[in-house]
This record gives C-alpha cells, sequence and structure tokens, in this order.
C-alpha cells in the first residue's frame, strides 16, 4: 500500500490533520486539570458505538483511559490489574476504556488468550488520538475526572481502588506522573542541537532510510527547532519533510509523485544565520541521496481563500494558548489553534491550497459539524469481510464478483456507491461534499471559503538524472 493510499484510508474516515499526523509535536503536552483531545477511534472492539464514546456523552463518570498495545509486555502484564478494577467499580460510574494501535484481526486472536473486561477501541489510522494526548511510551493511563478533566496521569500499575475513590468523590489525585517503561512505545521527538550540545560550526545533512510504513505504532514526525536553526523528521514521508522544512503547505510541493514512497530519517544542523546555505545543502543531499532535484519557485494557481466573514458566531472563539483536538467524522474540534491550522484542515478536504486570508492571530477553539455525505458515511457500514476484500482484492469489488459469503453483507446501493468511490483517485475517495463544508464553515466558523487564484510559493521536484 503506498503512501498516497494510506492517507486516503486515513482521510476516508476523516481522523487526522497535519497537527495529528504521526507525532508532529506542535502543542504543550496535556498535565493535570486540562480538558482532553477528543477521542478519534476507528472501531470499538468491546463497548458502546463509536458515536456513544464522546467526552460530552461521557460527562458524570470517571474515565481511565489506557494507551496500550499487544507488543508491549508492561502493558499484558497489567491487564489482571485492570480487570480486577473493572470488576470492583462495576457498579460505580466508572468506564475503563484501553486504546490500542494493534491490527484488529490479531488483536481478536489475543482476546481469545487473555480477555479484557472494559470498553476496548482501536485508535484511528495514523493514531490521531494517542499523539493528541502525547502518549510517548506505553503503557501510559490518563484518568478523567467527572467534570471531564485530566485528573491524573500514570501507569496502569500504579492505579489503586484509592486513587479512582479520590476522583470519584471530587477530590484532588494524589498520583504522580511516571516515566515511561524503558524501551517501549516510540519515544518524543528530540532537541537536536539544543540543551548541552555545543552550536554546530558547519552545515551538516543526514539522510538515512528508506523504512517501510510501519503496520502500526506512530511515524511521520518532524520539528523545526528554528532557534537552533535544525529539523528532525523520523520514518517521515517525504512530501511532508519538504513542506515543513520550506514553510509551505503539503499540496504546495509540486511533483510529489517522483519522490520514493517509502519513509526517511533526515537531520539537518546549521550555524545560526545560515538558512540559505542550510537550504541549498537539504536539496543537494536530495539530488544525490534520492536522485531528485528541489527548485523553490512562485506559481500561479487555483486556491480556496478563507476569509473572515464574522467573529459573532457559536463555533470560533478566542483563546490563550494552544490546546489539543483533531477531525472526526463529519467535522473537527481544535481546543486551541491558529487559522493556518484551520485552513490546513480544510486543505485536505478539498484537494486544494487553502489560502488563510483572515488576518486573525493568535490561538482559536474552533467546533464545526457539516451534513455528511453518502461517501462520507459509507464506511462505517462497511463489513469487516468487506474491509479485508478491499484489502487483498480489490477487483472482485469493481467488478461486482463478491465471494458467496460477503453477498449479503453489502446491500446493491451500497456495493454501487462503494465501486463509485473506488473508480476516483485517492485522495478524492469518501470525501465529504465540499459544499455542505463551504456552508458548515460560513454559519459555524464565520468564515467564508471561495475559489480563487493566487501567487504562492511552491516547492518544484524534477528527476535529477
Amino acid at each position: 500500500m503506498n503512501t498516497s493510499t494510506r492517507a486516503a484510508i486515513a482521510l476516508l474516515f476523516g481522523l487526522f490533520s497535519p497537527n495529528l499526523f504521526g507525532q508532529f509535536v506542535t502543542q504543550d503536552a496535556l498535565k493535570v486539570g486540562d480538558f482532553p483531545p477528543p477521542l478519534v477511534m476507528g472501531k470499538v472492539v468491546q463497548g458502546p458505538s463509536v458515536g456513544s464514546v464522546t467526552w460530552e456523552k461521557l460527562r458524570g463518570k470517571v474515565v481511565v483511559l489506557e494507551f496500550w498495545n499487544t507488543a508491549c509486555s508492561p502493558c499484558v502484564q497489567a491487564i489482571p490489574h485492570l480487570n480486577e478494577l473493572v470488576e470492583q467499580f462495576n457498579p460505580k460510574p466508572v468506564v475503563f476504556l484501553s486504546l490500542s494501535d494493534d491490527n484488529p484481526d490479531y488483536l481478536k486472536q489475543f482476546l481469545h488468550r487473555k480477555p479484557i473486561k472494559g470498553w476496548l477501541a482501536l485508535d484511528a489510522p495514523f493514531d490521531p488520538t494517542r499523539t493528541a494526548f502525547h502518549v510517548h511510551g506505553i503503557p501510559t493511563t490518563f484518568i478523567i475526572d467527572r467534570l471531564g478533566r485530566i485528573a491524573a496521569i500514570t501507569h496502569p500499575a500504579k492505579l489503586e481502588a484509592k486513587y479512582l475513590e479520590e476522583i470519584l468523590a471530587g477530590k484532588p489525585s494524589s498520583l504522580s506522573v511516571p516515566e515511561p517503561d524503558a524501551g517501549e512505545g516510540p519515544r518524543p521527538v528530540r532537541e537536536t542541537a539544543a540543551g548541552s550540545n555545543p552550536p554546530p560550526t558547519e552545515v551538516t545533512v543526514s539522510i538515512r532510510g528508506p523504512f517501510p510504513i510501519p503496520a502500526r505504532g506512530a511515524f511521520n514526525s518532524r520539528r523545526w527547532n528554528k532557534a537552533h536553526t535544525a529539523f528532525e523528521a523520523q520514518k517521515a514521508c517525504l512530501q511532508d519533510v519538504l513542506a515543513d522544512f520550506f514553510g509551505v503547505s503539503r499540496s504546495l510541493v509540486l511533483g510529489a509523485n517522483q519522490l520514493p514512497e517509502e519513509l526517511y530519517d533526515i537531520s539537518v544542523v546549521a550555524p545560526q544565520g545560515k538558512l540559505p546555505e542550510l537550504q541549498a545543502c537539504f536539496a543537494e543531499a536530495f539530488r544525490t541521496n534520492l536522485g531528485v532535484s528541489l527548485q523553490l519557485a512562485h506559481r500561479e494557481l487555483e486556491v480556496y481563500v478563507m476569509t473572515l466573514r464574522s467573529t459573532n458566531v457559536a463555533g470560533l472563539k478566542p483563546v490563550g494558548k494552544p490546546g489539543g483536538g483533531g477531525q472526526s467524522a463529519g467535522g473537527f474540534q481544535m481546543k486551541g489553534t491558529t487559522m493556518d491550522s484551520i485552513a490546513s484542515f480544510f486543505e485536505m478536504l478539498f484537494g486544494k491550497p487553502v489560502v488563510n486570508e483572515t488576518k486573525l492571530s493568535g490561538f482559536w477553539g474552533a467546533d464545526i459539524k457539516w451534513k455528511m455525505s453518502e461517501a462520507e458515511l459509507l464506511p462505517e457500514r462497511l463489513d469487516d469481510g468487506i474491509w479485508r476484500l478491499l484489502r487483498t482484492n480489490a477487483p472482485a469489488i469493481t467488478s461486482g464478483n463478491l465471494p458467496p459469503e460477503l453477498r449479503d453483507k453489502i446491500s446493491r446501493h451500497d456495493l454501487k456507491l462503494l465501486q463509485a468511490e473506488l473508480a476516483k483517485p485517492d485522495e478524492q475517495q469518501f470525501q465529504p461534499d465540499r459544499a455542505n463544508v463551504i456552508k458548515a464553515a460560513r454559519e459555524q466558523l464565520g468564515v467564508e471559503i471561495k475559489p480563487a487564484r493566487r501567487n504562492l510559493p511552491v516547492v518544484v521536484i524534477h528527476s535529477a538524472k
């Protein structure tokens, strides 16, 4: 499965944004007292439907949210202890929710051997919930109080009944935040050329790879430390690397189909004030190592322009600091983000650059829901068997020649709709109706989004061969 296909599958659920893709760190770490980011799940394995597992619907209950997976030995060791707590608090308003990034088929086999008694769900593609919660090591457990705020962050082995009783009673938690288990889960992106390291005296560029796209877990982390003129990416998609490094949106990297599809580790460091030299060395490293040349240019392009219509709306409010959030089916919610980031959400949906001309600075809380199209709603109705067939033998779906055991798993209407979506380019599949999104943006966020032409900076990719 190539990079564009994986991105299309994630967009199919409307579940990731530039700020929630892999470990692209743009926000302060969550702490006790914060409101948690939305729960963006791909599937509930045990428990109520996905739509019923939201902070709004869980208000009034204490929620024990554990991030784990079956390959993490401390996570597995904690299961019996958590099962005991589930039984102990069964009559009380406490919900235990374990969120995994496992392969769903393997997870089902695992549960036959080692049952889990609480709710169990899978994170959405590219682990947006885990990323939004800034979870860099597992197991990590968040406890959300009855008012919907983070009451404690801990390790499941340290969670005792007395701590849950404290939170049920509305008291502050006496739990302390643990250090992550060594060797378990991805680690945070390190600060390159920062801290005690001496400042660099020359420009250096390192490109390592390629690496395959992992079956699970976070990847595609990127960070610009401009105070130290250092850029670092780990297991990252090259189109995203170029967009971040040169400060343009992903859609303004032209000719990206000529880039290798695998992932790369990239480290770029220079003395302060040497950014032009850094960019030149970076481009030369791409030519030498990857066989592509990079050109910075300006092009007049068809775009969408986002302008301010009104700030007297329910869905857009100024806030004092950045906060969590993300995209969900039929909308998105952010506790604190920039208008540029909001424009990037719409850019993903529209497949064209969206230029922010609202002139609004600072951080904004944004909450929008649009009327979902039939194409958007279709994935929730598809049987697991149809999804497996889509991954292993898509021509059987496009031809309508389904195996006998799957013919009654999808209606004729849904089959035709699925065939129509598969006939589209990857990035256009299972997308919302553009008019519905624009209408919702106008009414709920107070912004107007209209087609236009603009002269924009772009990164142009050519073959160096």
